[in-house]
């Protein structure tokens, strides 16, 4: 187990035993416990604590920024997030996120016939792979994401809802990875916050507006500008 970032151990242990189980997305119809009970246990957590996780839910789903916002300040506020964030598994989480949604972004455009974009786009080093890789099925990606044949046998095939549950399932399993790691400190209890997301999302099928959300964020790079989220 980890050594907490700040605050006092024995009150992360405290908050996180007073959380319910999380069942993976789509096994149960909804979360354990509705965000308003969960907000309530999360009033245990000092104020540093909880401006940190507003700024790790805002950087991991996309839907959350306003829709006026331009892809160069989605940027800005993303690299802005980030840099407050100051747990560097966190941080690597919310990066290796984005890279997913560069690839499946990247999927579904190649399968409405686009070719590879000549500028920079996605988050690095995935999107220099893709551009690469292309003309191969998966995008040159297997080894950061071994499902992404997977991923591309389905948007062949059409399975739109299999393709986006996919997607969800395998956050949640990165997720919880990091999770069985972090019992009792504050990245324990960020993950299980950012996983009770997922599991409401897939509770409410709402996963696919925060897909259409990042592929309008990268429509500018199909188009010809450059969009290059970091490293």
């Amino acid at each position: 187990m980890s050594s907490s970032l700040w605050g006092e151990s024995q009150d992360y242990y405290t908050l996180i035993a007073s959380l319910p189980a999380l069942a993976p997305p789509y096994v149960e119809e909804r979360p354990p416990l509705s965000r308003y009970a969960l907000e309530r246990r999360l009033q245990m957590l000092e104020k540093q604590d909880r401006a940190e996780l507003d700024v790790l839910e805002s950087a991991m789903f996309f839907d959350r920024l306003p829709w006026t916002l331009t892809s160069q300040e989605v940027i800005a506020q993303f690299e802005s997030s980030l840099s407050r964030v100051r747990s560097p598994m966190l941080r690597q989480v919310v990066r290796w996120r984005l890279g997913v949604r560069s690839m499946v972004s990247a999927l579904r455009h190649r399968s409405a016939g686009h070719g590879a974009p000549s500028k920079p786009f996605g988050l690095e080093p995935w999107a220099a792979l893709m551009r690469r890789n292309w003309n191969r099925q998966d995008l040159g990606l297997s080894h950061s994401f071994p499902w992404v044949l997977q991923l591309e046998s389905m948007i062949r095939g059409g399975r739109t809802r299999d393709f986006e549950r996919l997607v969800l399932q395998e956050v949640w399993r990165r997720l919880s990875e990091q999770a069985f790691l972090h019992p009792f400190d504050f990245e324990g209890v960020a993950l299980y916050v950012l996983r009770w997301d997922l599991v409401h999302r897939a509770a409410l099928e709402d996963e696919q507006e925060a897909v259409q959300r990042f592929d309008e964020l990268l429509e500018d790079c199909w188009k010809g500008r450059s969009l290059d989220l970091g490293s």
